[in-house]
């Protein structure tokens, strides 16, 4: 038995598979069952339907999604397309598992350099020949941390891009952790192609291509190239020629973007091109060269964000890893100086890089931090490998210490088995700390919040919906998916200044209208809309009634009113108030008090709870109670809790002290409701 553990074959396979099956497992029992907030709801509508999502426009992603959802013919669209971001990082993982055993065994020598060839033979007999099950459970566990960290988890349980990136980023430094072993250029040659083909996901990772560039020049050898046969600058001129086409081959996916803009599909995000097939190219041109340029530059602003980043990385993973880790940047430089500073130009790119491709050199802001800790996972990465270079040299240091003959075998053996345990519950460390922060299983606040807001509009309505903050996408993007994806209350016209939504023809907004402040564009928009349906009735019995996702009140002159019914307003002119007939539910994850406290996810629930102290407010003005009676108190209470979940000072709190101002004035002043 000892022995057949001991060289079993595929026992390497096995470890990997179950990597895969333990992640996918706690994804799968984690993963959000319908939309989610940020872009999640854009994805589940643009993949079933093959449509455009923002720049740039992610057509593989858009492509493979639409695969997966085919083979997994069960489910809700948007269950099977967060499925997809499982099952993805589940084999990220799986590959992560091969690129640490290749990184911290490896198993096979450079056959040009003598100098590597004793290097690589030395390195295997100390740590793969003497212990090769140890260096097993090394990477196997290095691999669940890496998975169980709180942001890729997190990624992992909703529909996103960024789970693709994470499986791309892993398997560039598979392709070099294989090259290096074994200077095969077919490993170079599938880099180069899986390096071409992640543009087509996000943009963003050309940030990794100059650590790419630097890993090969590294460990580069003219002798690669004329291995092939012939003159070392035929092999050059081959080499070079086959690299390019292998890159340039897979951009040929954005060609999606035109062909399917051509078919005007029912998600079509459209301004990647602006009503023009050829606009694609220049977007992604435009997109690219911004973050390339800025990821090249280091700035006090990107000091600023690395700051934060830095704290966030202490969230991810228990201590003990943090401290194994730092550890193992110790114990790497002196076994592998190469490797040890490769890692540290990864943590550089995956850190500066990063930050400056996204940010684009802009001062400091909140709102982009938070949409930045997205990328945290490619900066783990590196980290996760020192942890798994921590682990083998403290493997390494006991297995010599067991050697010495200054204590009995039986308390050096003892001690290795008790930091085998210690090891070992990292990963139960990691789901216990985590767990209920990322198990989205219960999230239903997008598709509860939105389906509402749909089932409170009469039929044939028009719904103007104008955000510009943190969650200026949700609303958006999940009525988007409910009435192409589900087909859900297809009757009511939303309208919005955004390009997700097809306004009616002849709705114009003015070609200054992206210069006014949001308060002007919001109140443009529904003068304009209002007067459209004014001399454009859809119905022969008049017009549609309107509603709007904020109050018209709050607007600056604004020659309209508004009336809550507890999830949108009902848009009057103010001498024509009316009030609309509508009892407000909360969703569920309200009113059970059990929802992620995330930035995103509280600033969409107090959104929700301010709109509902509104409505009852106004429940009381119109009843013409003195604010002592029971909607004063409910107001009262809605709004307290909205505080205590919101952030601070947000935008829906201001809206709700103006709001609550003009209501509270004396009652004479106020146009009655009819």
């Amino acid at each position: 038995m000892k022995n057949f553990l001991f060289y079993f074959p595929h026992l390497d396979r096995l470890l990997a598979v179950i990597v895969f099956c333990a992640s996918f497992t706690v994804y799968l029992l984690t993963l959000a069952p319908t939309i989610y907030i940020e872009d999640a709801a854009e994805f589940s509508a643009s993949v079933p339907t093959l449509g455009i999502a923002h720049p740039s426009g992610f057509p593989l992603y858009m492509l493979l999604g639409k695969l997966f959802t085919i083979l997994v013919p069960f489910g809700d669209m948007a269950w099977r397309v967060n499925l997809f971001s499982a099952a993805t990082t589940s084999l990220a993982l799986a590959v992560f598992y091969y690129v640490l055993r290749a990184f911290i065994a490896p198993v096979q020598v450079d056959r040009f350099s003598s100098a590597e060839l004793a290097r690589l033979r030395s390195l295997k007999q100390s740590s793969c020949e003497n212990r090769p099950n140890l260096n097993r459970f090394v990477c196997f566990i290095s691999a669940l941390t890496l998975g169980f960290s709180q942001m890729v988890w997190h990624e992992a349980t909703y529909a996103e891009v960024y789970p693709l990136y994470f499986l791309f980023a892993i398997s560039f430094l598979w392709c070099l952790a294989k090259w290096r072993e074994t200077k095969n250029l077919r490993f170079v040659y599938i880099l180069i192609f899986l390096m071409g083909l992640s543009l087509a996901n996000h943009l963003s990772i050309i940030v990794y291509f100059p650590g790419i560039v630097f890993f090969l020049l590294l460990f580069w050898n003219r002798k690669i190239l004329s291995a092939r046969g012939g003159s070392a600058f035929g092999g050059e001129f081959y080499f070079i020629v086959l690299s390019i086409f292998l890159f340039i081959i897979p951009l040929s996916l954005y060609l999606y973007l035109p062909i399917r803009a051509a078919a005007n599909p029912e998600f079509y995000f459209k301004v990647l091109n602006a009503g023009s097939p050829a606009g694609a190219a220049d977007s992604v041109e435009q997109f690219a060269a911004a973050s390339l340029n800025s990821s090249m530059s280091l700035t006090q602003n990107s000091l600023a964000y690395f700051s934060n980043i830095t704290v966030d990385i202490f969230e991810e993973f228990p201590i003990i890893v943090l401290i194994i880790a730092s550890a193992g940047l110790f114990f790497l430089f002196f076994r592998d100086k190469k490797l040890w500073f490769i890692v540290l130009v990864f943590l550089g790119l995956g850190s500066f890089g990063v930050i400056g491709g996204l940010t684009h050199g802009h001062p400091y802001n909140g709102t982009v931090w938070w949409f930045l800790r997205y990328f945290l996972p490619y900066l783990l990465i590196p980290i996760v490998i020192l942890f798994a270079s921590g682990l083998s040299g403290i493997f390494d240091f006991l297995y010599k210490l067991k050697s010495l003959k200054i204590i009995s075998i039986n308390i050096k053996t003892s001690v290795i088995v008790i930091v085998i345990v210690i090891i070992s519950s990292i990963s139960i460390q990691s789901l216990a700390k985590f767990w209920k922060i990322n198990d989205k299983s219960q999230y239903w606040m997008a598709y509860d919040y939105n389906t509402q807001m749909l089932d409170s509009l009469p039929r044939n309505t028009v719904l103007i919906a104008n955000n510009h903050d943190m969650n200026n996408d949700i609303e958006l993007f999940s009525l988007a998916y409910l009435q192409i994806v589900e087909k859900y209350r297809t009757d009511v016209m939303v309208i919005s200044d955004t390009p997700v939504l097809r306004r009616p023809e002849g709705l114009k907004l003015g070609i200054d209208y992206f210069y006014l402040s949001k308060f002007e564009q919001r109140l443009r928009l529904i003068d304009r809309s209002f007067k459209f349906y004014e001399k454009n009735p859809p119905e022969a019995d008049g017009t549609r009634k309107i509603f709007t996702t904020f109050p018209a009140y709050t607007l600056p002159d604004s020659q309209y009113a508004s009336r809550s019914n507890g999830i949108v307003y009902q848009l009057f002119k103010k001498d024509e108030i009316g009030r609309p007939d509508f009892q407000p539910i909360s969703p569920r994850n309200i009113a059970a008090d059990d929802f992620p406290r995330d930035d995103l996810t509280r600033n969409l629930a107090s959104k929700i709870m301010y709109h509902r102290a509104l409505f009852w407010l106004e429940q009381g003005i119109r009843l013409h109670q003195d604010y002592g009676g029971q909607s004063k108190q409910k107001a009262s209470q809605t709004f307290l809790r909205a505080l205590e979940i919101d952030l601070p000072m947000s935008e829906y709190y201001g809206t709700y002290l103006k709001r609550r101002t003009l209501l509270t004035r004396p009652l004479q002043t106020l146009p009655q409701a009819r």
